[in-house]
């Protein structure tokens, strides 16, 4: 189901998206600006995996044709991937992360 590189490449622009968005999260505390981080790391996160999928070609073993099908089987899986990091990142870990006021 896709070649180990092809995975790589899809985690690192999950990883990349979550560290932008959680970034923004931390810093804004409006629902807006929070949105707008959330969209700018889903765009970079999914504009990213093409061209890093692109770039792995050059670490691909033997024949190119396997590679290019496995970027195309694991580019729904990416996708996904980026957007709910980046929904998680702008939301859920600055409420986890917080530092809880212990009267």
């Amino acid at each position: 189901m896709g070649s180990p590189v092809i995975w790589v490449v899809a985690f690192l622009c999950i990883a990349i998206a979550l560290a932008i968005s959680s970034w923004a999260g931390r810093r804004f505390q409006d629902f807006w600006p929070r949105l707008g981080a959330a969209i700018i790391a889903s765009i970079v996160g999914v504009c990213l995996y093409p061209v890093l999928a692109a770039l792995s070609m050059i670490f691909a073993p033997g024949k190119l044709s396997p590679h290019y099908r496995a970027m195309h089987e694991v580019v729904l899986i990416a996708d996904v991937g980026v957007v709910l990091a980046s929904l998680l990142g702008a939301w859920v870990l600055p409420i986890i992360f917080s530092p809880r006021n212990s009267n």
